[in-house]
């Protein structure tokens, strides 16, 4: 199989893309495709490389927002009644908020391993539903950033395409590709300060950080060479440090490098202001940067962040 022969505009996720790439193969000689599970952080690029997946298949694409679908008519009026007679690959976004009957539902839907004719009945008040799925003709794509929450034996159905951590070449070849007719001042290494940037992830590099920062403070100074200084006038402009942190994660870190002794959660949240689930969304990420540490409930520093809040102060 040709390297990239399905992906040539994605960077990275090389193992992703030669699982896909065997099933796509596949398809075209069976026009069976597994169910697949794409599972990854908020950004890894799930979405896009479903539906990408989707349009190899050559068939029409419908991506459901799961939150949508809570109850079983919902899944069957909305999504399968339409389409279960036509070619159609269905993207199941997020598939964690989907209802847990809805859930249950499709595991008895997709059927066992392999199998290309199911059916389904079910009926309400309202209506009587009898489904009857070809699946050489509807493909099923599943993604989500919370695998833990989708009903274990449908999983165990699913064929699971497990999203890779982004490198920092990564990162640089996104933002590079993004920023297409910027010339990034290689003496100065700006490309690999600005990516430092990033949160680590595709989404990140390629819109928030390339198309809502880099883009627009090029246009608007009227540049084309990207040097040191501009770099440091986006972290001041927009607020922004090392590692993609925020200015509200930064002040978590500063306050706790302060305090010496660890603080409890209300403390910070009074420091800080943010409400519970902000506050969390913050310390999810400074724990896997291995920057904050939780224990007996007070949070305190690493000494990665120490070192991180000395060099960035």
């Amino acid at each position: 199989m040709k390297k990239d022969k399905y992906f040539p505009d994605f960077v990275g996720q090389q193992s992703v893309k030669s699982q896909l790439g065997f099933y796509i193969d596949c398809y075209q000689d069976s026009d069976y495709l597994p169910h697949l599970l794409f599972a990854g952080e908020k950004g890894s690029g799930k979405t896009e490389f479903a539906k990408q997946t989707a349009r190899n298949l050559k068939k029409r694409q419908v991506l459901v927002n799961c939150t949508t679908l809570r109850t079983i008519p919902d899944l069957l009026g909305e999504v399968l009644d339409p389409y279960q007679s036509l070619p159609t690959t269905i993207i199941f976004d997020e598939c964690h908020g989907l209802g847990r009957d809805v859930q249950k539902a499709l595991l008895t839907i997709i059927g066992g391993d392999g199998e290309k004719y199911t059916s389904y009945a079910f009926s309400n008040r309202n209506n009587d539903w009898q489904i009857n799925i070809d699946f050489t003709k509807l493909s099923f794509i599943f993604a989500t950033t919370d695998k833990q929450k989708v009903n274990t034996a449908l999983c165990s159905r699913l064929e699971h395409i497990a999203m890779e951590p982004y490198g920092m070449p990564d990162i640089k070849r996104i933002i590079g590709r993004r920023c297409y007719d910027i010339d990034f001042d290689k003496s100065d290494k700006v490309l690999d300060a600005i990516a430092s940037l990033s949160r680590g992830n595709a989404r990140d590099a390629s819109i928030k950080l390339a198309a809502n920062k880099i883009i627009p403070y090029c246009r608007q100074k009227s540049i084309k060479k990207f040097n040191l200084s501009d770099y440091h006038e986006i972290k001041s402009i927009f607020g922004i440090y090392e590692l993609g942190l925020n200015s509200l994660e930064f002040t978590i870190l500063n306050y706790l490098y302060e305090s010496k002794e660890g603080c409890s959660l209300t403390a910070l949240q009074s420091k800080t202001g943010l409400d519970r689930a902000a506050q969390q969304d913050a310390e999810k990420y400074l724990l896997k940067l291995n920057l904050l540490d939780i224990f007996s409930g007070k949070r305190y520093l690493t000494k990665d962040g120490r070192k991180y809040i000395i060099n960035n102060r």
